[in-house]
């Protein structure tokens, strides 16, 4: 609950203190990934909260993860070089995407999941969905939240 609060706050200043060109500095996002429109994602990830079996909070995360690469291709073509993102790229936009969702009750979600559903469930492309929103609430519990812009 502490954490939920601490994580719904710095989504809450970060978002209405910065830009969202601070911001995707503030997180490395490649220059070149700075015009893709990742509002599907942002979606996706405010969904994420509202529904209630864990599973579902698992397809709901998995499929914002899915989307990441699909806005990047439809925005620069996908046969275009520009299309592909590494690990390097996509945490910095989970996070981004996430801090625009500005979750509630993020590591109650989180706990959700890990408790509820079953281990075999939390390997594969599953497992990378799930891993990359726990680390992405790591990062956003430890960004450094502006006082003013």
């Amino acid at each position: 609950a502490e954490e939920d609060a601490q994580i719904a706050k710095n989504c809450v200043q970060i978002v209405h203190t910065l830009s969202d060109e601070k911001i995707k500095s503030m997180l490395h996002l490649h220059q070149r990934l700075s015009t893709v429109d990742f509002s599907q994602v942002i979606r996706s990830l405010k969904l994420m909260e509202t529904i209630a079996t864990p599973f579902s909070k698992m397809e709901q995360v998995v499929h914002a993860n899915r989307l990441i690469p699909l806005c990047v291709s439809s925005h620069f073509g996908s046969d275009s070089q520009g299309s592909c993102i590494g690990a390097d790229d996509f945490l910095p936009i989970f996070v981004f995407c996430l801090l625009h969702a500005l979750p509630t009750h993020l590591q109650s979600s989180i706990e959700t999941v890990n408790s509820f559903t079953d281990s075999f469930l939390q390997s594969g492309e599953c497992g990378y969905a799930l891993t990359t929103l726990e680390t992405a609430a790591e990062v956003i519990l430890n960004l450094k939240v502006p006082v003013q812009a």
